[in-house]
């Protein structure tokens, strides 16, 4: 999980609360990078905005059962 090795480490004293925040910002935007380099590799990936209910409904019709 994300943030808890920052967290433990501000716990034990070895950075101050600033730091960790900063190493849990930097390692979450690096995270969220690599999964979209994963995903991008699968073509028949769609996305959707989770209010997008007439896209989705579409999408779910026209597939085959």
């Amino acid at each position: 999980a994300l943030g808890y090795r920052e967290l433990l480490s501000f716990v034990r004293g070895e950075i101050d609360f600033e730091a960790s925040v900063g190493l849990v910002k930097r390692n979450t935007r690096r995270y969220a990078k690599r999964q979209l380099t994963w995903f991008r590799r699968y073509q028949d990936i769609h996305w959707f905005a989770p209010t997008d209910f007439e896209a989705i409904s579409k999408l779910i019709a026209e597939s085959p059962a």
